[in-house]
Parts: C-alpha cells; sequence; structure tokens
C-alpha cells in the first residue's frame, strides 16, 4: 500500500528510507525472529496449499497471487510495497527526484542473481524493460508502464538507475513494487519458452522445478543479500478443494493452508495448527459487459438493477462469516471515500429499474466462475446467481479452472458477467486496473466513459495528494453510477498455518512471504 506521506515531500521520503534500512537491517541479522529459535541443520521443508497452479514463472507474464507468491521468494523488485509502512527500499536502497518527470534510483551493491550474473542498473533496466515488450507472447504488465506514462529506464552508471516519465506521475513507486528482476543474459539465451516455466532472480530462493497442476519447489539462497533463510525449501502445491486443503493442514501435509472457508476456521483451531485472518485489500465483484449494444447489459438501469438485487449484506453475514462487509467504493481504507454509500438491498427498485429499460420479462444470462481462486468463489457466484433469478434474471454459473478463466478474460471472451478479484498497492492502481479499458488487460466489462478516463489521466499526474484523492473519488462516483460491475465486497484474508511455523502472518495484501519464517526443530 502506498503511504500517503510519500506524496508530499522528499524530506518525509528520505525518513521513511532511513527507518526501512534499519527495518531491513534487522530481517538479515534475523533478530526479527525469536531468539529462542534454534538451527538444528536438519533439513526443513514448508509446503504450501494454493487453490490453484502458477501460470507462469515470469514476472511479466504472470498473472494472479497463486504465481505472484512463487515469484516474489525468487526474485526481488527495486521497492517493497510493506502493508504498514509504505513503500520503502528493496533493490534499490534510496531514490530522488531531480524534477518532476525524472526518478533517480541508488542500486544496492553486491547483489547477485542465483546464477552468478551480478545485479547492477543494466540488469534493473532490462527487467522493466522487459515488462512493456509487446513481442512477448502472453505479456500482461505492458499496461504499468501505459499507467505512469514511462519513457524510459537506463543505466547511468553501474548502481544508479535513472526513469523518465512523459509527465509528473504518482505511480512510479507503486508500480515498481510489482516489477521482480529476471537475470538479463540468462533471459537473453535461454528464450521465451524457458523464462515462462522457470525464474533465475535474486530473492531468497532459487527455482528448482515446476510440475505443473502438481508442485513448484524452491531451495533456499544461502547467500540471499537480505540474510539466509531460516528453511531450506518451499514446495508450493495447487489444491483447488478447500477440504483438502484443510484435510492437508490438519494431517502435516501442508504448513500453510490459503484461503481457509471461514465457516471451516473452526476446524483450523487446533493443538498443531492456527487460522490467521485479517481484513484483505481485494475487492471481489461481478463484472458485467457493457459496451455490446445488442446486451441487456449496455443499459445502465439494467446494470443499476443488478446492484439491486443482490444482497451483498447477507452474503458477508453467511458465505463470509461476517468477517467483511459490503464495500463502500472500489478503494480500499484508508484511502476510501467516506461519502460513498453501498448499494441497498431493494428487490422493487431492481425490478423497476429493469421495467423502465425494457425487460420486464427478464433475460438470460451466464455467470463466469474461477473455481478454487478466491474464496467461496463457486458459492458466491451461485448465490448471485439465485438474487438475479429472484427479480427475473435468468443466471446460470459455468466454472473454469484459472488458467482457462484467465485466458478468457484477457481475451475478453467472458460470458455477460463474471466473478473477480482485484489488490492493488495504490487507489489509483486499484481503479485503472479494475475499470481502465484502454490499459488493463482484465477489464473484460469493456467499461468506457471517456469523462472517468480524463479524470484519470489527471489524477495520474497529480503528486499533491489531496488533490490526487479527490480526483479519485470524482472518478470513483461516475464508476458508482454506471454500475459496470456489481460491487461485491473486501475479501477477508483467512490462511491457517501449522503452529510450528514461527514468524507467520496473514497480510492485508494477500501476498504471502515465507522469507524469515522459521520450521521448529521437531518438525520433519
Amino acid at each position: 500500500m502506498l503511504n500517503r506521506t510519500t506524496f508530499r515531500t522528499h524530506g518525509i521520503r528520505t525518513s521513511l528510507i532511513c527507518i526501512a534500512l534499519a527495518v531491513l537491517a534487522l530481517m538479515a541479522s534475523g533478530c526479527a525472529l525469536n531468539p529462542s529459535a534454534k538451527d538444528t541443520g536438519l533439513p526443513k521443508t514448508v509446503v504450501v496449499a494454493q487453490g490453484t497452479d502458477a501460470t507462469s514463472m515470469d514476472p511479466a507474464r504472470r498473472v494472479g497471487f497463486p504465481s505472484l507468491n512463487i515469484n516474489m521468494h525468487i526474485s526481488d523488485p527495486l521497492v517493497f510495497g510493506d502493508p504498514e509502512k509504505g513503500i520503502v527500499p528493496w533493490l534499490a536502497e534510496s531514490w530522488s527526484n531531480p524534477d518532476d518527470t525524472t526518478w533517480v534510483f541508488n542500486l544496492r551493491k553486491g547483489v547477485k542473481f542465483h546464477n552468478g550474473e551480478p545485479f547492477n542498473a543494466e540488469a534493473a533496466a532490462y527487467s522493466l524493460e522487459r515488462f512493456r515488450d509487446r513481442d512477448i507472447p502472453g505479456l500482461k504488465h505492458a499496461y504499468y508502464w501505459d499507467i505512469c506514462t514511462i519513457v524510459s529506464a537506463e543505466a547511468a552508471d553501474e548502481y544508479t538507475l535513472v526513469i523518465k516519465t512523459e509527465k509528473p506521475s504518482a505511480l512510479v513507486l507503486p508500480v515498481l513494487t510489482q516489477v521482480e528482476m529476471i537475470a538479463p543474459k540468462w533471459a537473453q539465451e535461454a528464450g521465451l519458452d524457458e523464462t515462462n516455466k522457470k525464474l533465475i532472480g535474486t530473492g531468497p530462493f532459487k527455482f528448482v522445478e515446476w510440475v505443473k497442476d502438481d508442485h513448484v519447489t524452491l531451495e533456499a539462497n544461502k547467500d540471499y543479500w537480505g540474510g539466509k533463510p531460516l528453511v531450506d525449501k518451499l514446495i508450493f502445491r495447487p489444491i483447488p478443494d478447500a477440504g483438502t486443503r484443510i484435510a492437508e493442514l490438519l494431517s502435516g501435509g501442508v504448513h500453510v493452508a490459503l484461503d481457509i472457508p471461514l465457516d471451516q476456521a473452526g476446524k483450523v483451531e487446533t493443538d498443531t495448527t492456527t487460522l490467521a485472518t485479517t481484513i484483505g485489500r481485494r475487492a471481489m465483484y461481478i463484472g458485467i459487459v457493457n459496451n455490446k449494444p445488442d446486451l441487456p447489459t449496455y443499459d445502465k438501469r439494467v446494470r443499476q438493477a443488478m446492484n439491486y438485487a443482490v444482497d451483498v449484506d447477507t452474503i458477508t453475514e453467511t458465505l463470509m462469516q461476517g468477517y467483511t462487509r459490503p464495500y463502500a467504493g472500489l478503494i480500499a481504507p484508508p484511502y476510501n471515500d467516506p461519502d460513498i454509500e453501498p448499494y441497498p438491498y431493494d428487490p422493487d427498485k431492481a425490478r423497476e429499474l429493469l421495467k423502465a429499460a425494457g425487460y420486464e420479462n427478464g433475460f438470460s444470462v451466464t455467470i463466469d466462475s474461477p473455481n478454487g481462486r478466491y474464496m467461496k468463489d463457486v458459492e458466491v457466484a451461485q448465490a448471485v446467481a439465485q438474487y438475479l433469478n429472484d427479480v427475473g434474471i435468468k443466471a446460470t454459473v459455468q466454472t473454469y479452472d484459472w488458467g482457462t478463466y484467465n485466458d478468457r478474460l484477457q481475451n475478453a471472451t467472458t460470458s455477460e458477467l463474471y466473478l473477480m478479484g482485484q489488490a492493488l498497492p495504490s487507489p489509483f492502481e486499484q481503479l485503472s486496473t479494475l475499470l481502465d479499458s484502454r490499459s488493463a488487460g482484465i477489464a473484460a466489462h469493456g467499461y468506457a466513459n471517456e469523462e472517468f478516463f480524463a479524470l484519470m489521466d489527471k489524477a495520474a499526474t497529480l503528486l499533491n495528494e489531496d488533490e490526487y484523492l479527490a480526483t479519485l473519488y470524482e472518478a470513483q462516483d461516475i464508476v458508482w453510477d454506471d454500475a459496470p460491475m456489481i460491487f461485491m465486497y473486501h475479501q477477508p484474508v483467512a490462511w491457517g498455518a501449522s503452529t510450528r511455523l514461527e514468524g507467520f502472518t496473514a497480510a492485508s495484501s494477500d501476498e504471502l512471504r515465507l522469507h524469515k519464517v522459521l520450521l521448529k526443530q521437531n518438525d520433519k
């Protein structure tokens, strides 16, 4: 999450950097861990169960947190988005702005990629430029550069990286938290097929193997600049069924199980396992395709009717066990607009709007849903379908594995409605990635309001925080009325873990970080 103070003055930003460097020094020395924990020298493997498999090992081609959770253990970004501290130094030790369109980053010295290649400004520039190389098939993140208006990323000397933007941009730092480094010589020699299957980075763990739909294995990087990991291996297993993930956790087959359904949380609280929860930033929504004149959903009144038809309060109370509420606006706290209120549940109002739009007798739609990607994803889609049926919209649910589902989103070939969740580190990115169909690869709804676009373009250039947020609130107000989606809730983060893991917590960002966890000595 972007710390608000980073928009204001370089003096405040410098203070933040100094604090963060002290934190990193503690991490590297291991002082943040339980000092009584001892390393027995025995092999230690931590096994993680995720709902879906990775889509790619290539940072520029991956999609979704299951892939990110793996990537971020293999490689590092220049700056890191800490949920509590904001944006802090990582491979970049400090940065400055000589003018409003120039960013100068001073890079950490002595860091090497896992194959021995040096990490330097040339490697950083190469890694950044790859994210907008549209010759790469399956490229997912070129829009990062579009929203930042980045013109170039170049090495000024061995450890100084200079990024130039077309306009002043408040988004450079938040975007850089999403861009991991890749070994340039290896990437160019290995080719695109190989970089899709493995990754050579600078991170605390090295890639070992990926057996599709079975497991990804990583091994500790004993020379990691941030301090040697305290476990020898990480294994990520895709287990779509939540009940199976829980059973594996209880039996000791896995040490971490992500996305625990909250109605099964009690099963995880045992003598050997525990539940870690927090309110997440991921905005869950039902996207509504609204750019096709032949569809009923082209009419704003129909989309508003869908919002009035769905009782999100009841969905959060039952399927989410009251751990979250309907969100008021697409911008997550603490940046949310206090004047935005959720759509109330009003089926009579929904029927009135449908009648006014000429659909008194309803129509048919399909809701696409991934299976196992989000907490209770299929059940949520089915609940929404039932509420729509209650006001005369005949809705059915079609489910897909995450890889297939993601392809449908990227190619805008979804059904009329689709379930999706997004969590980005800054308010602008949240709105842009959800709604700006000019650049966001997953905006399958096709939302294209020129007034909204103009406000987003303005916000992207504002370095004054008050003006920046006010402009984003204005853009959000337009979206709230246009209703290009059914607005739902922020997904809770609920992860199960073995009590033998020390240093493990759930993060509101939904990012899994096992850089400094310790598996206690009596575990296998």
